[in-house]
C-alpha cells in the first residue's frame, strides 16, 4: 500500500514493539494498541500484568508520530467533544473499550456494546 509509505518504518516499529509487550505480559487476547476513530491510543494490559516502562514509552513515541502523520480526528478534538457515544462490541475489544472508559481524556457517556465484552470490561 503506497499511501502508508510515508510511515512504513514507524508502523512495522509499532508492530514489533506491540509483539514484545505482548510477551512480556503474556496474558492471551491483550494487544496493547487500539483506536478510536482512527486515532490510536496505548491500551494498559489488565492489572497485575504491568508491560515495561520502556516498551510502553517507546509505543507511545509511535503512536505519536504516526498519529500525527494520518487523516484522522485528533486528541484534542476527540476531547472537545462533550457527549460521546461509543459503539463497539466483543470480547477481543473489551480491553480497548474499558481503557477509553478508563481515561479521562473522553467524554464517554454512552457505551453500547454486547453481553461479552460488557462482562470482560467489568471482570477488570
Amino acid at each position: 500500500m503506497a499511501f502508508l509509505q510515508p510511515i512504513r518504518t514507524h508502523l512495522e516499529a509499532l508492530v514489533k514493539t506491540c509483539k514484545e509487550v505482548q510477551q512480556q505480559v503474556n496474558i492471551p487476547g491483550y494487544y496493547p494498541v487500539g483506536d478510536i476513530c482512527h486515532h490510536l491510543f496505548w491500551i494498559r494490559p489488565p492489572s497485575g500484568a504491568p508491560a515495561p516502562k520502556h516498551l510502553e514509552e517507546r509505543i507511545n513515541e509511535l503512536i505519536t508520530h504516526i498519529n500525527s502523520r494520518m487523516l484522522n480526528v485528533s486528541s484534542e478534538q476527540l476531547q472537545a467533544i462533550r457527549t460521546m457515544i461509543v459503539v463497539a462490541g466483543t470480547e477481543r475489544k473489551a480491553l480497548a473499550i474499558r481503557e477509553l472508559l478508563r481515561s479521562e481524556e473522553y467524554n464517554i457517556r454512552i457505551l453500547c456494546t454486547d453481553k461479552k465484552a460488557a462482562l470482560k470490561i467489568l471482570r477488570g
